[in-house]
Formats: structure tokens, sequence, C-alpha cells
């Protein structure tokens, strides 16, 4: 059966309208960073379908009461999520797999750290990153998995992996003390890991550097890692192993970055809570166009984006509400022209506090947010 021939037959379930606290911390002028910017309490009760002028939106089966944090996929089909939780009691992540584009998961590993992203390498080799340091690799789908401990508790805060064409493994974080960027890469699968130490520009360039995100064009050998503070956005390309900085001028942090041929998509917030006070922004380029800043009509924090695949110019971004709005759906907003114009996909989810999302096409994207929900949004 076809992929959206499934997504046909999840039917429309009860609208609850009843509203739980949000999801935010209380609302403050700082918010303290834990390694992404934001707090994972709260939930949403609401189910069903909701459906409006520009797409279809599926609450998926809950497998989890964890807050979903990081989702990827090999392909249409098969995908996984990094559920983690962190708070004054609990440190946990699991790890959950799909074969049938979300519909079903099932559990293939659990620990006691934070898993902060999860990456599909190869269809075998997948990586992913823990906040306290660890790095997991699985070299059989996700069927066994060796945990790498060689950064733990170094105070190395780890929040993002890729694979390049040579078969290097990269991943990216911060000194948590001094916000001073780090590359690590591996050349033989996690077996022995190098931190990318660069000529005396690389070094400058990771100075007040918080890297979190990174993505690799694998049609051009281009690597792009978004980062820098609250009050500044960085970007860092990569391309032929010589790294040069991209200073935006955002006063954001770049939390995701979603790349494909020409086009690149950079989204983050200010890390503040606080209505009058909290911003976000995206930042990126279209094909042969410059590097812009682009106008998605609001300034709600914003936390992951992904591009339709193929020739698709949609593309959507996934955040925040202001503090304590219960009124709307937690923050989607969407282009349907590459980042030229957008326009906000309203919900019946006013606490999901999204945190990640991954397109299964052109249309199709999962979104991913708190205790469990996660959603299939297909655009009209």
């Amino acid at each position: 059966m076809k992929l959206k021939g499934i997504f046909t037959i999840i039917l429309s379930i009860i609208l609850c309208t009843a509203c739980s606290t949000n999801d935010e911390e209380p609302v403050v002028d700082v918010v303290i960073d834990n390694g992404d910017g934001d707090t994972d309490t709260g939930g949403s009760d609401d189910q069903g379908d909701s459906s409006n002028s520009l797409a279809t939106i599926v609450k998926l089966n809950a497998f989890t009461n964890l807050p979903l944090k990081s989702i990827h996929f090999a392909d249409e089909n098969t995908g996984f999520i990094a559920a983690s939780k962190n708070d004054e009691t609990t440190t946990i992540s699991e790890i959950y797999k799909t074969t049938d584009g979300g519909i079903t998961w099932n559990k293939v590993f659990s620990d006691n750290f934070y898993i902060e992203n999860i990456k599909v390498l190869t269809p075998n080799l997948i990586a992913a990153v823990a906040l306290t340091g660890e790095i997991l690799i699985s070299k059989d789908a996700g069927t066994s998995w060796e945990v790498h401990t060689i950064f733990t508790n170094r105070g190395v805060v780890l929040k993002d992996v890729t694979y390049d064409k040579h078969d290097e493994i990269y991943v990216i974080g911060y000194h948590e003390a001094t916000k001073k960027g780090v590359v690590y890469l591996t050349w033989n699968e996690g077996e022995l890991w190098n931190e990318y130490t660069g000529n005396d520009e690389f070094k400058e360039m990771m100075q007040n550097n918080m890297l979190s995100s990174v993505d690799y064009i694998k049609e051009t050998g281009y690597m792009i890692i978004g980062g820098g503070l609250n009050n500044k956005g960085i970007l860092v390309t990569q391309f032929e192993s010589k790294f040069e900085i991209l200073e935006t001028n955002q006063p954001i942090r770049y939390l995701d970055v979603a790349a494909k041929s020409g086009t690149v998509m950079a989204v983050g917030n200010n890390g503040i809570v606080n209505s009058a006070s909290e911003l976000g922004g995206i930042y990126g380029v279209y094909s042969q166009h410059n590097w812009t800043t682009f106008d998605y009509n609001d300034n709600n924090r914003l936390t992951a984006v992904a591009l339709g695949t193929g020739t698709s110019g949609n593309i959507i971004a996934v955040g925040r509400n202001k503090s304590n709005n219960l009124t709307n759906g937690e923050f989607i907003t969407l282009s349907k022209d590459n980042g030229n114009n957008w326009e906000r996909i309203n919900h019946q989810f006013p606490t999901a506090a999204w945190n990640d999302i991954h397109a299964l096409n052109e249309d199709t994207f999962i979104v991913i947010g708190n205790n469990g929900l996660l959603i299939l949004l297909t655009v009209k």
C-alpha cells in the first residue's frame, strides 16, 4: 500500500477543547539555556484531525509519554524518533523505529541520558548525540547500538550530527562554560574520534559560537552549521574542506538548518520566554539568490524547519506560541514558494511544544512535540 493511501484510513476523532497549563517556563525576561533553549513541561490531550485551506493534519497514535525531541527518516517508510526528558527527578531517552511511515513505532534503545538529535546517515548507519557528550552509533539499522562516552562529562554539549560524501561522521556542539563551538569527526563509523581544530581562522569562527545544528547537501558537497549566541546568529559553511563564517546580524541562535540542492533554511530564536521580548527568525538562500532574512510575518520562537523533497517549494517551520498563549495551536508556518511568502497553519494543539519536523515527501511532513505528540501534516 502506498504511503498516502495508509494515511487516508486514519479517521477523525473527537476534538478536545480542554486547556492545560502552557508547556513553557513561567514568563521571565531571560531563560537559562539547558542546551536547546527550551523546556519540556505541559502537554496536550487534544485528539483528532483538523483541516484548513493550507493543510490537513492528523494526530498519529502516541507510543510514549516522553517529549519527542528528534525525528529522521531513511525513506518514506523507515525512520527513527528520539524521545527525551530531563527534569529534577528524571533523565531518560528512548529511541523508536518505524517501518510503515510513522503509523506504528517500536522501541529499540533506552538509557539515562538526554538524546538531543538522531540522524539516519545511511539505511544501516544511524547516529545520535546526547547533551552530556554521549554518541550513539547503530550499524545495523537500529537493531543494536554502541554508546561512545569519550566526550561524556567533559563539559561539552553535543547538539547534532551529519555524514558527508567521504564517509565521515561530523558531530557538532559547544563547550558549556566558554560557549566555544566544537566539531568532532570520525572516518571509521565511530571507532576513533578526533576534534577538528583547523587553522587560526577556524578557531576564531568557533569563539562565542554555540554550534547547534548541521546539514549536508550530498549533491554539492556543501555543509551548513548553525549556531551563534542567543543575541547573534552565526552560520558556518564548509566546501571542499574549507570553512567560512557567515554572520547574519539576526539576534537569535540558529537551532536547526535544512538544506537541499541550492536551498538552505536556518531557523532559531533568542531564548527569551516573554511575549514582549521573545523573537524567532529565518535566514537562508534559495537557488542562486543571495543569503537573506526571510520574513515569516510573525516573530514566534522557531525550533525546527524542513524542506519538502524533490522540486517542491514547500517549507515548514515549527516552534512556540507567545508566552502562556492557549488560544491558538502551537506555532507552525508554511511557505509554498521556497520562503518568499509564509502563512500560519492553524490547528487544535495549543501546548504541543514542537521540537522537530521531517519531510516524508514533497507534501507530507511529520511534526513531533511534547508528551509523545506527533502529527501527520499534508500540504494542500
